[in-house]
């Protein structure tokens, strides 16, 4: 983020405007001070006069356009208000929190919180996305010391592929110079677009780029936060100084949620693997189809990792959810009554490669899943329920993006991947161990034959 904005929200004074619209002249400011929050929320305090501290309901407004001491901002995705009323002569407080910032946005391309595009930059993930912007050659003497070094950076070709409601996503390189001419800098982050023909809310431009950073945070193994970004306020736009953009959903790291422990380290996935751009837009559309089960696979990465009882009980539970649905809809693969079996049929020799011998999980997984939800008296062991849950979890992430690419690679490399070879030992040495606690299956009893 650039000086001049990490100044405007460190703290500003201004005047605001609420719901500001293209080509009207805005109603009444109010003058306040705003700050960023340390859970990365915008949140702006001004006073009221007596009449207006006592009304007894606001509506929160789609925008909130401010001109302050150290530039313009609009803020976007209002999430809370509050007033703090005051007597004896103390004023009265109204409090707004914002979830967006658009810095640097003029008054006369603001029209409510509608924007055609909305773009973030993601350092660190150039490997996963197959794409060089940087290139180096180096010079050496006769001697063969360091002679000289050329940097060559361009913009990688953009993809794009369309999704729903008119919209379109795509990906490519960003770069930027910085530093002095003794202290060269180089920022060429990977760019990810979702943009519209028509201007749409914020939010819904955001919604997708949000959904792919949830395959960025599952290939990584933790929260991969966006580093700036842009808007654009109408199609064909290309100001001096495009607006930037502050958002806590995509930029801020969650309080209790971790990041990647190097983002040098192979990834689980790449982009290719799953499919490239158009896996990528089938993924967002697979999101917005099923919601449950997008929560069950991302949400860790988000709000924290639940206790394994929770985690073991939503996997299971989203696994039932989904091939349930597959059935419903008239697929024969989903058709088995045996709803983990089915799923791990489904994924096929990988899972059975990584996992052993399917049916044994099944009987397992199903047995535990069962005993957990209605018996009391079973105390499963709290590390055979972590290890049940996260193959449950890899085998849904496995079947989902098999779906999304249309092909089995991911889950061919889901299960090859280092990162998942040891939770793969401590699962087969699991399922081999006659004293773990855990439950199995019960074998459905065979009726007997009436006499005649």
């Amino acid at each position: 983020m650039e000086d001049k904005d990490e100044s405007l929200l460190s703290g500003s004074l201004g005047h605001f405007w609420e719901d500001v619209r293209l080509g009207k002249s805005p109603g009444g400011k109010s003058s306040g001070f705003l700050k960023r929050l340390d859970d990365g929320n915008i949140q702006l305090d001004y006073f009221l006069d007596e009449d207006s501290a006592w009304r007894d309901r606001h509506v929160l407004p789609k925008c909130i356009y401010g001109a302050t001491v150290n530039g313009h901002v609009l803020l976007l995705d209002l999430v809370h208000s509050m007033v703090t009323r005051r007597t004896h002569g103390l004023p009265s407080v109204r409090t707004q929190t914002a979830g967006t910032a658009i810095l640097g946005a003029l008054p006369e391309h603001v029209k409510m919180d509608a924007v055609t595009s909305a773009s973030v930059f993601f350092p660190g993930i150039t490997q996963w996305a197959g794409l060089q912007t940087v290139s180096e050659v180096p010079q050496n003497d006769d001697e063969g010391r360091g002679k000289s070094v050329t940097l060559h950076v361009e913009a990688a070709p953009q993809q794009e592929c369309r999704i729903s409601q008119g919209r379109t996503i795509s990906i490519t390189s960003h770069w930027k110079l910085g530093g002095s001419d003794d202290d060269r800098s180089i920022f060429a982050p990977v760019a990810l677009e979702c943009s519209a023909r028509r201007a749409k809310a914020f939010r819904d431009l955001l919604g997708p780029l949000v959904q792919i950073q949830d395959i960025l945070n599952i290939a990584y193994a933790g929260f991969v936060p966006a580093r700036g970004g842009r808007v654009r306020f109408a199609v064909g736009e290309r100001p001096l100084v495009h607006p930037r953009v502050w958002s806590a959903r995509i930029m801020q790291v969650p309080v209790g949620v971790a990041t990647p422990k190097s983002m040098t380290a192979m990834p689980m996935f790449s982009l290719e693997h799953i499919g490239g751009i158009r896996g990528l837009a089938r993924w967002v559309n697979y999101c917005d189809q099923v919601p449950r089960v997008h929560r069950a696979l991302s949400l860790g990465h988000r709000i924290g990792m639940a206790n394994v009882e929770a985690r073991f009980l939503e996997v299971a539970s989203a696994i039932e959810y989904w091939v349930a649905s597959q059935d419903q809809a008239g697929l024969k693969w989903a058709q088995e009554k045996r709803r983990p079996l089915a799923l791990a049929n489904r994924v096929g020799k990988d899972f059975t490669a990584w996992v052993g011998d399917p049916e044994d999980w099944d009987s397992v997984f199903a047995g535990t899943y069962n005993a957990v939800k209605h018996d009391p008296k079973f105390a499963p062991d709290p590390y055979a329920l972590n290890y049940l849950a996260g193959s449950g979890w890899l085998l849904l992430l496995s079947a989902v993006l098999n779906r999304t690419s249309g092909a089995k690679l991911p889950g061919k490399v889901i299960f090859g991947s280092h990162r998942n070879s040891d939770l793969g030992r401590k699962i087969r040495e699991l399922l081999s161990d006659p004293n773990a606690l855990v439950n199995r299956r019960e074998t459905p009893r065979r009726r007997r034959r009436r006499r005649a």
